[in-house]
């Protein structure tokens, strides 16, 4: 679906616009799915949430597979010219994997780190909604207060006419999501009285501002670099770089919670992406570099 909006917004600046619809969108319903879960529960069977599940997932992909679109998207969204850029099919010869193309490495493995924290943050704000507040109640608060901040933040990022490419600006909005990872692993791990709802959502909401606009850098770092004809295959190992790190980040907080708590979980989500941002700051003059040598395309 991501690869597809160069189909909808041609231009990059409305496609920016486009990646970060999206990125609120996806933060919307990571904040609207527990509240209707928790209403569905109050009222039915468990069964009943599975089942509305099912049925919104088959009337999405519908209606996703019925748009414009998604019937006129061919796997880039462009025209390439003669010279096709690396790791196309152009010449003759077995493609490289798009994953293996020179700026497109680079951000699936900054992506995929970063998506380890959000694996170890989700896991320990539900470690702390039942070791410090005592049940699971609050986990509904926790997790509206993060995904809120995103929402705003990519809305923020996204009607922002920023100078300057964007991949400059991914050091820093990794920083601040982990400088905020950092006060959230400081107030769980207050010792004597522990910390208030109303102190420790609004922490949570300052620190998902940072959320959001990252993930709307990096696709478009993709778009930037990744072969013209391939942005499709791209885009989907970067979805990849997100479930893979996630599942490894959930992993590593239940052993974290197991044996020391919440604070060293949430500590370990800010080294993370800590190293993240260090990864992408790295990885600058690779971005650039790939971004000089890709082709120019003709929107279709």
């Amino acid at each position: 679906m991501r690869a597809a909006w160069r189909v909808v917004a041609p231009e990059p600046a409305r496609r920016k616009l486009g990646y970060a619809l999206d990125a609120v969108a996806v933060e919307t319903l990571f904040v609207g799915g527990p509240l209707l879960l928790t209403a569905l529960l109050a009222i039915a069977t468990p069964v009943v949430p599975l089942v509305i599940t099912a049925a919104l997932l088959a009337l999405g992909g519908v209606g996703y597979a019925l748009t414009g679109a998604a019937r006129s998207f061919t796997g880039s969204g462009a025209h390439v010219g003669a010279h096709a850029g690396p790791g196309s099919e152009a010449g003759g010869g077995r493609p490289r994997p798009v994953v293996l193309a020179r700026g497109v490495l680079p951000a699936f493995v900054v992506l995929a780190a970063m998506s380890v924290g959000f694996g170890l943050l989700d896991v320990s704000l539900a470690g702390l909604a039942e070791e410090i507040f005592g049940s699971a109640d609050s986990l509904g608060y926790l997790f509206a207060g993060i995904a809120g901040g995103s929402a705003v933040g990519g809305l923020l990022y996204g009607a922002i006419d920023w100078k300057g490419p964007d991949r400059g600006r991914l050091p820093w909005l990794l920083g601040g999501f982990g400088t905020g990872l950092v006060a959230v692993a400081l107030l769980a791990g207050t010792g004597d009285g522990d910390p208030s709802l109303l102190l420790l959502v609004p922490v949570l909401a300052l620190t998902g501002l940072f959320i959001s606009p990252n993930l709307i850098v990096l696709q478009g770092v993709v778009d930037d670099t990744a072969p013209p004809a391939r942005l499709g295959e791209a885009q989907a190992w970067l979805s990849s770089a997100v479930t893979a790190g996630a599942a490894a980040g959930n992993a590593l907080a239940g052993k974290l919670l197991e044996d020391h708590g919440p604070p060293q979980s949430f500590a370990a989500a800010a080294v993370a992406v800590v190293g993240a941002a260090v990864l992408a700051l790295l990885v600058q003059g690779a971005w650039r570099r790939a971004h000089d040598a890709r082709p120019a395309v003709e929107v279709a």
